[in-house]
């Protein structure tokens, strides 16, 4: 063996040097996919957005209902009862009597322009043929 190094030749042509640009397949693949991310994106940004605005609905009926309910509850209901005819009639003994009727109408506190007529329903009967 001998105590010299091996001699190498230099190569004939330069090695190209490595390129950085892209190939057109390359970049146009990129470009397709960085579109896709992008439109993926915008639209879970605006699905976002679609469900924060129904929350925003939701929670406005929601609170509004709740309101109403708690105003409904505290309004303090009035029935109102008028009795027609005379406040203090008097018939002789044996003679027919015929009720009057009455009309009832409940309204509330609160809610005023609320109001109803109610069914009034007339219980007993009055016998003339009795003293008393």
């Amino acid at each position: 063996m001998s105590d010299q190094m091996p001699e190498f030749a230099a190569p004939s042509a330069a090695i190209p040097a490595t390129s950085t640009a892209v190939s057109p397949t390359v970049a146009t693949s990129n470009s397709t996919a960085t579109a896709v991310y992008q439109r993926i994106e915008a639209d879970q940004v605006k699905a976002r957005r679609r469900k924060r605005i129904i929350c925003w609905i939701v929670g406005i009926i929601a609170t509004f209902t709740l309101v109403l309910g708690v105003i409904w509850l505290l309004n303090k209901w009035i029935v109102t009862v008028e009795l027609h005819g005379a406040e203090r009639e008097v018939i002789e003994y044996g003679q027919t009597w015929t009720d009057s009727g009455a009309s009832a109408s409940y309204t509330g506190s609160i809610f005023q322009f609320i109001g109803s007529e109610l069914p009034v329903k007339t219980i007993g009967s009055v016998d003339s043929s009795h003293v008393g």
